[in-house]
């Protein structure tokens, strides 16, 4: 998704997981943390 001129533009992606890598900002160690707790996933 980008904007031009005030209006939003949404386009296809062919790999939505690749769309939004990097959306959501998180600490190593916190990353670290939710891998080791199984019970999130």
């Amino acid at each position: 998704m980008t904007v031009v001129n005030n209006k939003l533009i949404v386009e296809a992606s062919s790999d939505p997981v690749d769309e939004l890598t990097g959306i959501i900002e998180i600490k190593q160690s916190d990353a670290d943390k939710l891998i080791e707790f199984e019970e999130w996933y």
